[in-house]
């Protein structure tokens, strides 16, 4: 934070805006580039999340209603790790949801692609804003209770995948 190491705050949404300074160089909008993208991609995930609940027109609706809410414009457009914060959270909700409703799958023909994508969420969530990134997992061991025998396995392994990674830059910091 003005070419000084701070410890204090998780780290990435400052290493998302060094990448960006290096592509368009240190200006406003390069500063600002990680949080608008971060609700483009918040939006994107409340598309494809609606039409896989329904169809295109309550994908379309979910999106729009979130990219015009006032909140979402003014934090959409500064320099803060809560646009990345909400992007991770929702990204985490979406994966568990996509992981809950997923029929069970014997452990050979299994794909671990929602596994990842929670994984990354709970880290990413971490890594933009701190602990309170991991308040999805409640709601999703909550709705996957009875759903499948090894379902609330795999969302606390995936959670403990999670917090692996942000190990890798909380021990050092």
């Amino acid at each position: 934070f003005n070419h000084a190491p701070r410890y204090a705050k998780p780290p990435l949404i400052y290493w998302c805006q060094a990448v960006s300074y290096a592509i368009f160089g240190e200006n406003a909008l390069a500063a600002r580039l990680p949080s608008l993208l971060a609700t483009a991609g918040t939006a994107l995930i409340l598309f494809a999340w609606g039409v896989q609940l329904g169809d295109k027109s309550i994908g379309l609706i979910a999106a729009l209603s979130y990219a015009f809410c006032l909140q979402t414009v003014q934090q959409g457009r500064v320099a803060t790790a809560d646009a990345l914060l909400i992007f991770f959270m929702t990204l985490t909700a979406f994966a568990g949801w996509k992981l809950i409703a997923s029929p069970p799958a014997s452990h050979s023909s299994r794909n671990y692609f929602w596994d990842t994508i929670l994984a990354l969420g709970f880290a990413g969530g971490f890594l933009a804003k701190g602990p309170e990134a991991l308040l999805p997992l409640l709601p999703l061991l909550i709705r996957a209770r009875g759903t499948r025998t090894n379902i609330m396995g795999e969302l606390a392994a995936n959670f403990l995948l999670g917090l692996a990674l942000v190990l890798f830059w909380a021990i050092p910091a």
